[in-house]
């Protein structure tokens, strides 16, 4: 029951689709309803032809032929709609359909077509215009085609292309049968490769047609009687066979008005062949293998107009060919192998305009007069044909020629008087010839000449000369000293109308200043590909295009940026120029306009800081811009760019140009070759200095960007080094310095910033960094631990400071360090923001109190971006700060976090036992030491001082407190190099350095030398006598021995210490007081192991002495040379102990001198 039901429904469907399909097709169009249907997305050829739920479809009106080809569907269109609407596919061939045709306007229905094409076969058509059938080389069943139904229609156009074939009848019948008539026929590519010509009567019943293609179809003949039904042919189109004339050919065409018949292979033409075509205007023969043309092949053709022999290999030209041809127009011929033109040739072509010779193979003689008197030449353009020489006369009287083109010609000079009677030409083209000189006057009568070419030449100069110009006299003997006037005369004069000139591709090294004021309405100068040094001209007012790319030039002229202010185009690329100053920015225009520097040689780009400042204060609005091209030039990135790049970063521009540095790289140095100039960074860019003002282990340069000198030096040993600073700020970058300890005065006041990473740094002294340091970078050294003040001072005047990488002691050593980088650490809490051009915070700290600051664009980035020295907990919620710039990467040895470490607990007591136990092993050790030290008290002493230890033993009397110095050096002028090398280094060296008073660096110079012996002893702790041999023998050192001896006794303490140098010989001969001084006190002799030990011991100072006492408080240091002959003699030793000291104005120096 169930399968009966569905088989009773199956059935119904289909008779139902059955009815619907014969309804559709047999009902009129009126009274079709169709109803609203989906209207699909079609675009164009890419239509998508699909169903909209029924068996129905849209398509666009432009992909109706697409639709039908892929699909295989017939289309009708819609009564309301310009879209077509798919009713069904096409079955097998025969099948009838219905394929509408567009509607027209005196026909509101739509046309129909019965339908029996192959599906492989594309049928277009357009009502009242054409009828296109494309086989793709499938032969065409014509019988099949679609057909109109109703009144037969006259189209413009029916075309069978790509292999249709030829039909079985003559294609007057089809048509008849397809319902059209037709003015235009087109058989392209029908015939397939065995078929090489046409069945006679293949046009029959074609009588009211005017044209006929049939290119492309390998023709070889043409069969008698073919052309004989067109009587009204006027056109006939035979390009792209082989075709083979004879003298009936084309007899039976008297109308024809247009015969072409390029490319199809002829090499000779019979005699009469174009004798029947009395009509015939139009002769196309080109690209055919014609080498001679019969003399009365245009004999009957006297209405012809244009005549076309391109790509012949013609070897002569009759004079008779044209003889007849009164009404020519045009001619062509290119391609040729003549050697002359006959003179004549031209004579009866009085109507010709347009005239082209192209790539001729030989020489070309030109007769005198060839073109003379024919006065509506137009056009004459002659290209690639070697010319021995022109004529002068050779435009003599064409008074109508507009443009001239003699290009590739080989042309070597130009006769002065060729283009006397040209006065309206418009265009004249002399490129690519010879030409070297271009005559004054050339172009003299050229009023009208808009576009003169002159490029490719050989053109080294435009000559001028002087024309002489007699005034008018009436009596010229009755004023013997009349004058003489002279006229520049230039290649431009009487260019007046000009508009474009191009020189390009000569070899111009120079143009007269002059060369471009007779040319008033020049609007472009084109100059490029010469070899022009200078370039001074005046430019014409008008101007708007200056190409001079590729030449020799070295500046920007000036009078170009003032005196120009219409110019808005100025190509100066590839040139030679090496800088650009302030002044090369300052351009006056009066429209926007485009500079291009690209491809020079421009290395220095030179803005002072004044000129820089000028910039920011001439906002030139009104002015209009300037688009300056600076890409592609070896720029050497030094500091000399520095208020270039930064005038561009800020305003985009300098004055009225805008500079664009697309692909703008560093050339030199070789460290920042490569970089480019729009993302450099402003800090890299420096001038190096030389050698002699820079230390022989480093280099310096000047950094402009936050001015300083900066100084990097690697593997450097030792500080202080000397620097010529010369004005500015020092950075100094010594990496893998081994450097060990940073003491006072090593570095320089001038110091803003010190960069010592991956260094063997362990110490640092208090006060060793100048107070203006405001950067500096010990990351990755060897610093553990600093005592309370030296961390502090590292951290001292809001200094910046990176650690990282150094092993910091967590431990109660450390403690001072770590508590110090702790105290600079600080939590904000936000409490409100405001969006400016900076980010504006209040922040409050963990006392309540609030503090607001400004965060710059650069710290903001940092903010959000969790950066090392700020970080936020929840966006804005907490801002977190440290003067450490790396506090979040400092690590005990443990890899603890620093900043995880209290400080407070890292110096808890010991417990009780092992406090006491250590204390029993101390006393101990102490009660041993004192039995030790009583036995060997002055041996131990010695010792221990020697090596810094117990030092509180050692410090002076009450009465030595406020000493200046502590020793006072005396010694002989001849002992002065064992001073200087040998004994003072050591003493003021060290640990604990000693100051010595030395006559040379500590005397004031003009004062006595008796008074300043005393008050040198009086100020000094001690009194060092370097007793020699030289010593006995000067009258000075006597005289400084007693002083001393005196101030001991004074004090009631010993004050002099003897340092024994050499041997001094007997002492029966010196001095009695200093006799019995050696004899009653002990002396130091050098070269004794325990020497310095010894020394340093008599030398008793406290620890820590007084070390305020500032520069001002030294004497002047001069140094005094004196020889021998500058010793006292006998008569001339002061008087000791206590007697006179008078001062002597040519008294010789102290025996220290």
């Amino acid at each position: 029951m169930d399968y009966a039901w569905r088989t009773s429904q199956w059935l119904l469907w289909w008779l139902w689709l059955a009815c619907a399909g014969v309804a559709a097709v047999a009902v009129a169009d009126d009274s079709v309803v169709y109803g609203e249907l989906e209207v699909l997305s079609c675009n164009g050829r890419n239509c998508r032809c699909e169903s909209s739920g029924t068996n129905e479809f849209y398509c666009n009106v432009n992909a109706y032929q697409f639709c039908v080809e892929k699909t295989g569907h017939l289309l009708k269109r819609s009564m309301n709609r310009s879209n077509f609407l798919l009713l069904h596919k096409t079955g097998s061939a025969g099948q009838p359909g219905l394929v509408p045709l567009i509607e027209t306007s005196d026909s509101p229905r739509e046309q129909r077509l019965e339908n029996t094409v192959d599906t492989n076969v594309t049928v277009d058509a357009k009502t009242k215009l054409y009828y296109s059938v494309q086989c793709l080389d499938k032969n065409l069943s014509y019988e099949q085609l679609p057909r109109l139904i109703g009144k037969a229609q006259v189209l413009d156009k029916v075309e069978f292309k790509q292999g249709c074939g030829l039909p079985g009848s003559s294609l007057g019948r089809i048509l008849d049968v397809l319902g059209v008539a037709v003015r235009k026929l087109v058989l392209d590519r029908v015939l397939n490769a065995s078929n090489s010509t046409l069945p006679p009567d293949l046009l029959t019943g074609l009588g009211a047609l005017s044209t006929l293609s049939l290119t492309h179809n390998g023709l070889t003949s043409l069969p008698d009687g073919l052309f004989e039904p067109l009587t009204n042919l006027t056109w006939l189109d035979l390009k792209r066979n082989n075709i083979k004339l004879d003298e009936r050919s084309l007899a039976a065409l008297p109308r024809l008005r247009t015969l072409e018949l390029d490319d199809n292979g002829l090499n000779q033409l019979p005699s009469g062949v174009f004798s029947g075509l009395l009509e015939l205007r139009v002769l196309h023969l080109g690209h055919n293998a014609l080498t001679e043309f019969p003399s009365d092949a245009l004999a009957a053709n006297m209405h012809l107009l244009e005549l076309d022999l391109s790509a012949n290999p013609l070897h002569n030209v009759p004079v008779e060919l044209l003889a007849n041809a009164t009404h020519l127009q045009e001619l062509t011929i290119s391609g040729a192998w003549f050697s002359s033109l006959p003179m004549g040739l031209f004579t009866k072509t009085r109507a010709l305009r347009r005239l082209i010779l192209w790539d001729n193979a030989e020489w070309i003689d030109v007769p005198a007069r060839m073109l003379a008197g024919l006065q509506r030449l137009e056009f004459v353009w002659v290209r690639r044909a070697a010319l021995r020489q022109l004529p002068s006369d050779l435009l003599a009287g064409t008074n109508e020629l507009r443009k001239l083109y003699v290009t590739g010609t080989r042309l070597e000079g130009l006769p002065v008087r060729l283009l006397r009677d040209t006065r309206n030409l418009e265009i004249l083209d002399l490129s690519n010839n010879l030409l070297n000189v271009i005559p004054p006057d050339a172009f003299n009568s050229l009023g009208t000449l808009r576009e003169l070419y002159l490029k490719d030449n050989a053109i080294k100069t435009i000559t001028a000369g002087l024309r002489t110009v007699f005034p008018f006299h009436r009596n010229l003997t009755a004023c013997p000293y009349f004058w003489i006037r002279y006229r520049v005369r230039d290649a431009f004069n009487g260019l007046v109308a000009v508009e474009k000139i191009d020189l390009s591709g000569n070899r111009l090294l120079q143009l007269a200043d002059a060369t471009l004021e007779r040319t008033p309405r020049l609007l472009r100068f084109d100059v490029q590909h010469n070899d022009l040094v200078v370039a001074s001209w005046k430019l014409s007012q008008p101007l708007r295009e200056l190409c001079l790319h590729h030449n020799k030039l070295r500046e920007v002229p000036d009078a170009w940026r003032r005196n120009a202010p219409t110019l808005v185009t100025l190509d100066l690329a590839n040139n030679n120029i090496t800088q650009l100053q302030y002044s090369d920015f300052l351009f006056v225009r009066t429209n926007n306009s485009t500079i291009d520097l690209r491809h020079n040689t421009i290395t220095t780009l030179s803005l002072s800081e004044t000129e820089y400042k000028d910039d920011q204060n001439n906002s030139d609005s009104m002015a209009a811009p300037v688009h300056l091209l600076l890409g592609d030039n070896p720029f050497t990135c030094d500091c000399s760019l520095y208020w270039f790049l930064r005038a561009i970063r800020e305003r985009g521009r300098i004055r009225t140009s805008f500079v664009s540095l697309e692909n703008a790289i560093c050339s030199q140095p070789k460290s920042m070759r490569g970089r480019a100039l729009n993302t450099l960074d402003l800090a890299a860019l420096r001038c190096e200095l030389p050698a002699t003002d820079c230390p022989t282990e480093c280099t310096c340069a000047i950094r402009m960007h936050n001015l300083a000198l900066i100084v990097e030096c690697t593997n450097v040993t030792h500080l202080p080094m000397q620097l010529k600073h010369l004005g500015y700020p020092i950075v100094l970058r010594l990496n893998y310095a081994n450097v060990s300890r940073l003491r006072r005065g090593d570095l320089s006041s001038s110091l803003v910033e010190l960069d010592m990473e991956n260094g063997t740094l362990t110490d640092v002294e208090e006060g060793a960094f100048p107070a203006g340091l405001r950067l500096l970078h010990l990351r990755f050294n060897q610093l553990a631990a600093l005592d309370t003040l030296s961390a502090q001072h590292l951290l001292a005047n809001g200094r910046r400071v990176w650690l990282a990488g150094n092993p910091l002691r967590c431990d109660c050593v450390g403690a001072p360090l770590l508590a110090a980088i702790q105290q600079h650490y600080t939590q904000f809490m936000v409490t409100r923001q405001n969006e400016y051009a900076e980010k504006y915070l209040e922040l409050s700290s963990g006392d309540g109190k609030v503090v607001s600051i400004i965060l710059t664009r650069v710290q903001l980035a940092k903010v959000n971006n969790h950066s090392k020295n700020f970080f936020v907990k929840k966006p804005f919620k907490y801002l977190n700060w440290c003067q450490v710039e790396d506090y979040g990467e400092l690590r005990c040895p443990g890899k603890k976090f620093v900043s995880l470490v209290t400080t407070g607990a890292l110096c808890r007591p010991d417990i009780a036992v092992a406090t006491g136990s250590v204390l029993a092993v101390l006393g101990l050790l102490i009660g041993v030491a004192a039995v030790l030290f009583y036995k060997y008290k002055r041996e131990a002493k010695v010792w221990l001082y020697a090596r810094g230890l117990c030092l509180r033993w050692f410090i002076d009397e009450e009465l030595d407190r406020d000493k200046r110095y502590d020793a006072f050096v005396s010694f002989s002028h001849l002992d002065e190099q064992f001073v200087i090398s040998e004994l003072v280094p050591p003493l003021e060296a060290g640990p604990h350095p000693l100051r010595l008073c030395l006559h040379f660096r500590d005397w004031v110079p003009g004062e006595s030398i008796p008074a300043q012996i005393a008050a040198s002893v009086q100020a000094s702790r001690r009194t060092i006598v370097v007793l020699s041999q030289n010593y006995l023998g000067s009258a000075w050192g006597r005289v400084e021995f007693n002083v001393a001896t005196a101030e001991a006794e004074r004090v009631r303490a010993p004050r002099l210490i003897v340092v024994l140098l050499g041997d001094v010989g007997p002492t029966d001969g010196i001095d009695p007081e200093l006799r019995a001084y050696l004899t009653t006190n002990t002396y130091i002799k050098w070269g004794d192991p325990w020497f310095w030990d010894k020394l340093k011991y008599a030398l008793l100072h406290r620890h820590r002495r007084r070390t305020d006492s500032s520069d001002a408080d030294r004497s002047v240091l001069r140094r005094s040379h004196f020889d021998d002959r500058l010793e006292l003699d006998e008569s001339e030793k002061p008087i000791a102990n206590g007697k006179d000291f008078s001062q002597r104005t040519a008294e010789p120096a102290p025996a220290s001198a």
